[in-house]
């Protein structure tokens, strides 16, 4: 248990700061980049839940479904960017890591 509870920690701080690294690199830029962010935070997670299954006990290694389970969820929070009359109390980028990690642990 405690090793899953350090894997969802490690897998928000990276996927946040992996995904604003590597955004840096791709051109793209309102829409897209949230796309963009969505592939990136899923799959940072996934290779991060790969990372941990091989370091951390008690923690399984991820198969490519829960890759696309990643992918998935980490789309639909990011969806919610654009539901009218939401408020989102925190920056939008966060939308997709937390959807990844969700999506990630669902699966699991």
């Amino acid at each position: 248990m405690l090793g899953r509870l350090v894997l969802i920690l490690l897998q928000i701080a990276g996927g946040w700061f992996a995904s604003q690294a590597l955004i840096k690199y791709i051109p793209v830029s309102g829409d897209l980049r949230l796309g963009a962010l969505v592939i990136i935070a899923a799959i940072v997670v996934w290779l991060i839940g790969i990372i941990g299954a091989e370091v951390l006990k008690d923690v399984g290694r991820p198969s490519g479904t829960t890759l696309a389970t990643a992918l998935v969820v980490a789309a639909l929070a990011a969806a919610l960017k654009f539901v009218p009359g939401l408020k989102i109390p925190f920056a939008i980028d966060w939308l997709p890591v937390i959807g990844a990690v969700i999506g990630y642990q669902l699966r699991r």
